[in-house]
């Protein structure tokens, strides 16, 4: 599924669904007023869950792809930022609160009827906005990508204890990873649950391995990208990049490799 533009008649994106070995599209494209910024199919195969701008609101809801009907929301959460986690029955959404000197937070909802499960701790006060996120493969870590470049770890209240072990000597500071020098645009987690790859504005992709949360690869070995994910069949990375495009006008395009190829 992926969202475009509505016709100059009505305002907002438009949810549509295809079929990727056909290159075909299925049913009728649903209307959803508002720009969108996330989506995400829950394990059915037959809901969506959209997170859009309107008016000035983030709102989430969820659809039901064969029927193109509304099921849940619109509900407001305060953040452009989400992550559906492994099992497709919570969704993490980064709430930057009701005013503009609020501490960011994460908000868990259950999908699909969008009920608040629970609110986790703000982050760290002097943690830049995010602009990333995604679930380790347990669930238990919900991990954010920041405007100036940071990586942070928050444990998802209730899962994260005894998900990986912590040394006694181990600082807070692991939960912090650095290195890149522009905003994360895109995070992903390889199938095997272990290497954790991000793509930013600096041009680069970086792998990282989850429970040492140190880098995978030498920084000046990172390679240029910017859109992050895994083919979850085969494990191998996906990027979008424009930096690396053949196309001499620099339109994105995709490439696929192994991260031991890194």
């Amino acid at each position: 599924a992926h969202t475009a533009p509505l016709s100059n008649e009505q305002s907002g994106d438009s949810l549509e669904v295809w079929n990727v070995s056909q290159g075909t599209r299925v049913g009728k494209p649903i209307a959803v007023l508002g720009r969108v910024s996330w989506i995400a199919i829950l394990s059915d195969g037959r809901t969506a869950v959209t997170l859009a701008s309107t008016l000035g609101e983030s709102l989430l809801r969820t659809w039901n792809l064969d029927a193109g009907q509304l099921i849940a929301g619109p509900t407001a959460i305060g953040g452009t930022v989400a992550a559906l986690s492994p099992n497709g029955k919570v969704i993490g959404v980064v709430s930057a609160g009701e005013s503009y000197r609020s501490v960011e937070k994460v908000l868990y909802l259950n999908a699909p009827d969008l009920a608040l499960v629970q609110t986790g701790p703000p982050l760290s006060a002097d943690a830049s906005p995010a602009t990333a996120a995604t679930f380790d493969r347990e669930g238990a870590w919900f991990i954010t990508g920041h405007a100036q470049g940071q990586i942070r770890f928050s444990a998802v209240p209730g899962v994260a204890p005894g998900a990986r072990p912590v040394s006694a000597d181990e600082s807070p500071k692991k939960d912090v990873l650095t290195g890149h020098t522009g905003t994360v645009t895109s995070l992903a987690v390889h199938p095997n649950g272990k290497i954790l790859v991000s793509g930013s504005e600096d041009g680069t992709i970086r792998l990282w391995h989850l429970q040492a949360r140190q880098p995978l690869v030498p920084p000046d070995k990172a390679q240029y990208g910017t859109g992050t994910g895994f083919d979850p069949f085969t494990g191998a990375m996906v990027d979008s990049t424009e930096i690396t495009s053949p196309d001499p006008h620099g339109e994105p395009v995709l490439r696929s490799f192994e991260p031991e190829e890194m």
